[in-house]
């Protein structure tokens, strides 16, 4: 991993742990509710709120912090990996 990705993994991870994003429910619960029974992946997955309303969605984050929230807030799949 390069140098720039390894520090942009540990503020990620950092912001995650101290606070995590604001968030608006609303919007997360409409896109839960479109995704719901479907096979999809949520890139770049954060807190996974779209996992809350759509727990079949796989949540992919490099942040393994963002990952230990997702699954607390229903992510029954996650995967630690890049975008890319």
């Amino acid at each position: 991993m390069d140098k720039i990705l390894e520090q942009s993994q540990k503020e990620y991870d950092s912001i995650h742990k101290n606070a995590g994003f604001g968030e608006e429910p609303e919007y997360y619960e409409v896109l839960g509710a479109l995704l719901k029974g479907k096979k999809s992946v949520d890139i770049g997955c954060g807190s996974g709120f779209i996992e809350r309303y759509s727990p079949e969605t796989v949540a992919v984050d490099f942040s393994e912090e963002a990952l230990k929230i997702a699954r607390q807030n229903g992510a029954k799949k996650t995967v630690r990996a890049q975008a890319e």
